[in-house]
């Protein structure tokens, strides 16, 4: 499943706590929070359709050494560790995304990538607050996947990260910053697109 390979070892924890948001309320989550503290390492909560999560979590969260994977779906994940949350988190963030291009304008896409690629739209936009990983179905098995932002002050992409694509298709990048990304697949790694509309 998504929520093992997310955990990084190919399996999760034997004694991870393990939630479904439509069964489980977030009030509910936010108590087991404070349960699993010096016990459980380990919350994946399987997310519903609404990828909105409330302040209250992240701040209950925040200190904590536990690691909270969000699964949307068997295409991507979120993997966040309560000790990486820096200062308050003061509004509900909505952690869900799409393959769209977003903001990210049409002749980048058609005209500058000669190559195969993956756009992220994600729904909240601005700093998190916090670092969190992205586990991503990319495909291109054994290839780079090469993370880029579109900053529509300068119309240019820049590159974020370049990782390995693990065996079974997926990627990982840390984010800190919510917006319009694309992921550029290769053979090798890749940190220029020359790309401007400019």
């Amino acid at each position: 499943s998504v929520a093992s390979d997310a955990a990084g070892d190919g399996q999760t924890s034997e004694d991870a706590a393990v939630v479904k948001l439509d069964e489980s309320s977030w009030e509910e989550i936010i108590n087991l929070l404070e349960q699993l503290e010096g016990e459980t390492k380990e919350l994946v909560i399987s997310m519903a359709q609404d990828g909105v999560i409330p302040a209250e979590f992240w701040q209950a969260l925040a200190g904590k050494d536990i690691q909270v994977i969000l699964v949307f779906s068997d295409d991507y994940a979120w993997k966040i560790n309560g000790t990486e949350i820096t200062g308050t988190v003061e509004q509900d963030i909505d952690m869900s995304l799409e393959q769209s291009t977003g903001a990210i304008p049409e002749i980048i896409i058609l005209e500058k990538l000669e190559c195969t690629y993956l756009p992220l739209s994600l729904a909240y936009t601005g700093q998190f607050g916090f670092r969190a990983v992205l586990h991503i179905k990319t495909g291109n098995d054994g290839a780079m996947a090469n993370l880029f932002y579109y900053n529509e002050e300068t119309g240019m992409m820049e590159h974020m990260e370049s990782v390995q694509v693990s065996e079974d298709g997926y990627a990982e990048f840390a984010f800190t910053h919510a917006s319009d990304y694309i992921i550029v697949m290769s053979e090798t790694a890749r940190s220029l697109l020359s790309v401007s509309i400019g």
